[in-house]
């Protein structure tokens, strides 16, 4: 028997499946380099507050100790070393809005709709959120600009935007006085044609978004204070949550699909590759709830949203690799994802994990147990009525993988008897299956799935002109890394 290699490619649900050079599904999986990982499970941390999440972030305390802060409805809570603490009876922010969170030295501040924006005034110390000092203007956005806060999409005022004395987020002189422009105080207007602001966000570059335009911000002192360059004008982002900077780069989702931009240009990242799987698979009255986190140590982003067939949450995710170039997909209902960071474990807690000190895996010697970088999380709905902070670091997710149409002899019919996954996975139950096809856009046949035997393969028994696989690894398997099926087959004569 012949046999022909066909790798998991880049996952390209836009391009014809006829010799597409990626694969068709890459489901709860991430892309890593010559093929794709394991996406792992939720484990619960005992962190909850009453409500749903609708806002996270993840930020670092000067001893460099993790702290997650958040919001509810009508509350706001951090949480540092599995101590949650809520500051309750805040005005509703809406079912269709989500706090703004941001830091500015030793404060943390939130902004949401029909609040003041609160305040954590010392990030070392202070749990209670309160109003921010010096009467700042309601609104949506806050972020740090340079030496100023910045608040943005302002009561009555969409397109507006305010910012804060120098190096002082408590200080709000009135716009205009001359108070205002001894201290670089003021406030700007957008054009109100591009829409509200949905967000500001940037490194060595500021950047203000709006639903259709792309705005660099600049500091030039009274009395404009901040000059605005526009660097896009043909789209903006339409989801306020999804825009995420990882160094010079900034991603965000806009009307025609997802791009970044390094402040000067913008680029496209999913052009002809996934833009139009997302737009057809997300609901399209709630893609601006779309809502992005980091995956550093894949050196991944990832969206989570309301899909179309199941618009009760965000119940889907897509991945991007800026590493790799790559995309993929999972299925893992959450409130919000944010990354996190790892704490020792302590003799204590394993006790409480283990019966005796030989049965803790991996060892006790393993990195895994000391203190730990940044790693996924999401809040997550107890089935109580409350939202629960998760550690994406359990089992893995059942991996899907389906290839292109490919013809292993071209011009010719083929019955293939065997699919070698060329999967590392230590449990050894990876199964496969055959999809045939005598013609394009003709009716294909399916054999069913079969699981790998002693000898390396999946027998399967199917014949055809067209050939695909479907691989699946089931949930909970001990698996690193996919790259791929060998499928041996043989010619035959043509019908």
């Amino acid at each position: 028997m012949q046999t022909v290699e066909i790798p998991f490619g880049e996952w390209l649900p836009d391009v014809p499946d006829y010799k597409n050079p990626g694969c068709l599904t890459a489901n709860n999986v991430i892309p890593s380099p010559g093929g794709y990982g394991p996406f792992l499970g939720a484990v619960a941390q005992g962190d909850s507050t009453a409500g749903t999440c609708l806002g996270a972030k993840h930020l670092f305390r000067t001893t460099g100790a993790a702290i997650v802060v958040g919001g509810t409805g009508t509350s706001l809570f951090s949480i540092v070393g599995g101590t949650l603490a809520a500051t309750t009876g805040l005005t509703d922010i809406g079912a269709d809005a989500y706090w703004s969170i941001a830091q500015f030295n030793a404060f943390v501040i939130a902004a949401g709709p029909n609040n003041n924006i609160k305040a954590l005034t010392d990030i070392d110390s202070d749990t209670t959120w309160s109003d921010l000092a010096g009467s700042p203007p309601q609104a949506k956005v806050v972020a740090r600009v340079g030496n100023f806060l910045m608040a943005a999409n302002l009561p009555s005022l969409p397109f507006s935007f305010q910012n804060s004395a120098l190096n002082s987020p408590t200080d709000w002189p009135t716009p205009g006085t001359a108070d205002a422009r001894q201290k670089s105080s003021g406030r700007g207007n957008l054009q109100f044609e591009y829409g509200e602001i949905t967000g500001i966000a940037g490194d060595r570059y500021a950047m203000m978004f709006q639903q259709r335009a792309v705005s660099r911000i600049d500091f030039v002192g009274p009395p404009q204070v901040f000059q605005i360059t526009p660097i896009e004008e043909a789209r903006g982002c339409i989801a306020p949550q999804s825009i995420i900077t990882v160094g010079f780069m900034t991603y965000f989702l806009a009307h025609d699909g997802f791009w970044a931009t390094d402040g000067n240009q913008t680029f496209p990242i999913g052009t002809s590759k996934v833009n139009r799987w997302f737009f057809d698979n997300v609901s399209e009255t709630d893609r601006f709830r779309t809502q992005g986190a980091i995956i550093w140590e894949k050196e991944c982003i990832i969206w989570s949203f309301y899909p179309a067939d199941n618009a009760t949450g965000f119940n889907r995710q897509i991945i991007f690799s800026w590493a790799q170039n790559k995309w993929s997909t999972a299925n893992l209902p959450v409130d919000w994802i944010v990354d996190n960071k790892v704490g020792a474990t302590t003799l204590e807690d394993l006790d409480a994990l283990f019966a005796t000190l030989e049965d803790v895996t991996p060892n006790l010697d393993s990195s895994f147990w000391g203190a730990r970088s940044r790693v996924l999380s999401a809040f997550i709905q107890d089935g109580a009525g409350n939202t629960e902070i998760n550690l994406l670091n359990g089992t893995a997710l059942e991996a899907e993988f389906e290839t292109s149409d490919t013809e292993p002899k071209p011009g010719n019919r083929v019955a293939v008897k065997r699919i070698y996954p060329m999967v590392e996975n230590a449990d050894i139950n990876t199964t496969a299956a055959l999809v045939t096809r005598e013609q394009k856009g003709g009716a294909p046949m399916t054999t069913a799935f079969a699981p790998i035997n002693n000898a390396g393969f999946c027998p399967v028994n199917g014949s055809g002109r067209f050939v695909r696989t479907r691989t699946v690894i089931p949930a909970a398997a001990s698996w690193d890394r996919a790259q791929g099926v060998m499928a041996a087959f043989r010619v035959t004569g043509m019908r």
